[in-house]
Order: structure tokens, then C-alpha cells, then sequence
């Protein structure tokens, strides 16, 4: 069951009606980039290079990390090359299949589950992980639900290390698929949707998008 998210998306502070369900299998299908090869490997390591550099900082390898919303796996592989132990959930068994496919491509010993990130609580005990990660993920939902996927989030890991795509004119043209997506300025991400939260660290990097890495802590 996919999440049902709100009627529209907000693109660069334009909202645009639309009552779709974001089916991440089918979208990554029609791009025809399933499985990981060496070269898109290599690709993988050169777009993740900010944010890993950004992990290492403040945890570094062998801790244990929770990739939450891994979809094709690309970032929780780059990991465990790096020498974290992951685990890594996504919601759609669909999206679990290939990422496994690729992490065995690659000799990983990455745990794989089909898990909504929304009940981490229940299947996890408190400071399971060392640090929760995910990328490209929580700028598909309203505030609501990013406040309380990080509620649930930090109450199994004492850190969560994210980025999110941010609102630039790189992203307005880089984005063109229509998905509800919320591109909003580093400002209103860290004194407004997080203000509740301790954020130890961010920093705007350029991948293939402008995205804002951010660096959360338990209180």
C-alpha cells in the first residue's frame, strides 16, 4: 500500500493540483536505471560524495546506520563500501528486489526489510542505530508528516543525517517530472519545519541537484 499524500505539490512555491500516488518502481522503471553497474557505481560515489563526507564527520564507519526509503539502494551500498553496517527499509518489495540484486552485485552484506518508515517504533528499540539516513525523501511530504516521521525516526537512532533538494533555479530546471515535491529555501527547512528539533549541522551541496544536507540530533 503506497502513502496517500496530499492533492498537490508545491513547486518553487507554486502548488500544482494533483491526486497521484508516487509509485517510485514504476518512475525509476521508465528511466530504464534498475540494478547498479561499476559505472553507475562509480556516478553513485561522485553524487553521495558531500553527503558521505558529511556522515563520516559526525559518524563514521563501522556504525550502525538505518537507511530509511532506500528505493533502488544506491546510497545505502555506497555506505557499505565506506564500512557502515546498514540496514536499510522501503515500502515497496518492488524497489527491495533490485536494491538486494544490486547489493549482491557488489558482495554487500546490507539487511534488507520491507518496512513503512512511519512504524520504525514498532519494530526497533530505542538507539537501535547509531544514525538514520535518507536522501531525496522527505521533501514528498507536508509538514505534518515530515514532523512526525522524524519524531519516530529520532526515537530509535540518536541522529538523523538527511538531505532534501532545496528551491534554486538549478532545481527548477533539473526538476521536471511533476511528482509533489516541496523545494523550499534552507531558512524555511531549518527555522521552520525543523524548528523544533536540534540541528547540529547544514550546508547547501551541489550534486546533480542543489540539496541541503542536514545534521539532526536528539535532545
Amino acid at each position: 500500500e503506497k502513502h496517500r499524500l496530499e492533492p498537490y505539490f508545491n513547486f518553487g512555491g507554486r502548488k500544482f493540483f494533483n491526486r497521484m500516488k508516487i509509485d517510485w518502481y514504476k518512475h525509476y522503471l521508465e528511466k530504464g536505471k534498475l540494478v547498479l553497474t561499476k559505472e553507475s557505481l562509480k556516478e553513485n560515489f561522485k553524487q553521495d560524495r558531500a553527503f558521505l563526507k558529511i556522515l563520516r564527520k559526525f559518524i563514521p564507519p563501522p556504525a550502525k546506520v538505518l537507511e530509511a526509503g532506500c528505493g533502488l539502494g544506491r546510497t545505502c551500498i555506497s555506505m557499505s563500501l565506506k564500512g557502515y553496517r546498514v540496514t536499510a527499509v522501503d515500502i515497496d518489495e518492488r524497489m527491495l528486489r533490485l536494491a538486494r540484486k544490486s547489493a549482491k552485485n557488489f558482495s554487500q552484506k546490507i539487511i534488507f526489510k520491507e518496512l513503512d518508515f512511519f512504524n520504525l517504533k514498532k519494530n526497533f528499540k530505542k538507539n537501535t542505530f547509531n544514525v538514520i539516513t535518507h536522501q531525496g525523501v522527505l521533501e514528498h511530504y507536508p509538514v505534518v508528516k515530515i514532523r512526525k516521521a522524524i519524531d519516530v525516526q529520532l526515537a530509535v537512532s540518536p541522529f538523523i543525517i538527511f538531505s532534501v533538494p532545496v528551491n534554486s533555479k538549478h532545481n527548477k530546471k533539473y526538476f521536471n517530472d511533476r511528482i509533489y515535491r516541496n523545494l523550499w529555501s534552507p531558512d524555511f527547512w531549518t527555522k521552520n519545519v525543523l524548528k523544533k528539533y536540534k540541528v547540529v549541522y547544514h550546508k547547501v551541496v551541489r550534486d546533480r541537484k542543489d540539496s541541503l544536507v542536514i545534521v539532526l540530533k536528539s535532545i
